[in-house]
């Protein structure tokens, strides 16, 4: 994904009701004023947040692009600390984008511009990193979205090289995939699962295609557009054990929510009926509640679902 301004994950069953109600009757609804509680607004320290990821204890993970600095924000909003800072030296990083937290708490960033992925301890602690530029296999061009799956796999998709790299959590290069060979990925970035089903975003395609663990394409989710289940961009998605698909509609400002299958569920906006200033980040945390980055509010903002 380039951004243009001024131009990663599994998430909790319930967040489909975050910011507005399930379709009823086969009819999407519209989040609109009422339908959502905000309840905090982070904003302090952040300049350009992106990718968001959970930790086991509820608290928070946000990837700054901007400062090149991972933010470690409280369930409650609290900003409990930072680490990483500009550069290419182990720990540092160059307008990385995407976070995933594996099961054990182990953090895994997409380093974009330094070409590589970097695994950091729960408590931030640089491990290891692998990658570097190039279009072969183990290294990027461009580290958007980075995802684990249930089996631990480590997922990663290049907005240059379009495709998505397979590797084990120490870096071990394990497969690769271009997107459907009749119809090639344009800007892969965000990365969700539905059991042994992988999605992935594509920024360029504005749309969701859906594969088998092996790579074959199963069916597409949306098209470019400003109408019901349409995007303008889509950057980061994640899935619920309803099996519904969430995903962020980078240019027009919204959430979108669909059911396996792909039809629209609901459009979630801000609590007031505002849309989101390009949303990037997206995570629910395990109570229901939706977690958004928008980029170019510089905050992030955490919405709960109406009683």
């Amino acid at each position: 994904m380039v951004v243009v301004l001024l131009a990663a994950c599994t998430v909790n069953q319930g967040a489909s009701r975050n910011a507005s109600e399930a379709a009823t009757n086969g009819t999407p609804h519209t989040a609109s004023s009422g339908g959502s509680t905000l309840v905090w607004e982070a904003s302090e320290g952040i300049r350009q947040p992106t990718g968001v990821g959970i930790a086991t204890d509820g608290s928070l993970f946000v990837v700054d692009y901007g400062l090149n600095m991972i933010m470690h924000i409280g369930a409650d909003g609290r900003t409990l600390g930072h680490f990483g800072k500009s550069g290419s030296g182990p720990g540092q990083l160059a307008q990385a984008a995407g976070i995933a937290v594996a099961q054990d708490g182990t953090l895994f960033v997409a380093d974009h511009n330094n070409y590589r992925i970097e695994k950091f301890s729960p408590a931030g602690r640089y491990v290891l990193a692998w990658g570097d530029r190039g279009s072969g296999q183990g290294q990027f061009d461009g580290p958007d979205g980075v995802a684990v799956s249930p089996t631990g796999e480590v997922y990663v998709s290049e907005d240059k090289n379009a495709r998505i790299q397979v590797f084990s959590q120490d870096g071990r290069f394990i497969r690769s995939w271009k997107g459907d060979p009749t119809d090639p990925f344009g800007d892969p970035t965000g990365i969700a699962f539905i059991g042994n089903l992988v999605l992935v975003a594509d920024y360029q395609k504005s749309s969701i295609s859906v594969f088998d663990s092996t790579g074959k394409p199963i069916r597409t989710i949306g098209n470019e557009g400003s109408g019901p289940g349409e995007f303008a961009g889509i950057s980061m998605i994640a899935t619920d054990a309803a099996r519904h698909i969430f995903a962020t509609d980078y240019n027009n400002g919204r959430i979108l929510e669909f059911d396996a299958g792909g039809r629209l569920v609901a459009t979630i906006l801000l609590p007031n009926g505002a849309r989101f200033r390009l949303p990037w980040g997206l995570a629910v945390t395990d109570d229901g509640d939706l977690v958004v980055a928008e980029f170019e509010a510089g905050r992030v903002v955490r919405i709960s679902p109406a009683s």
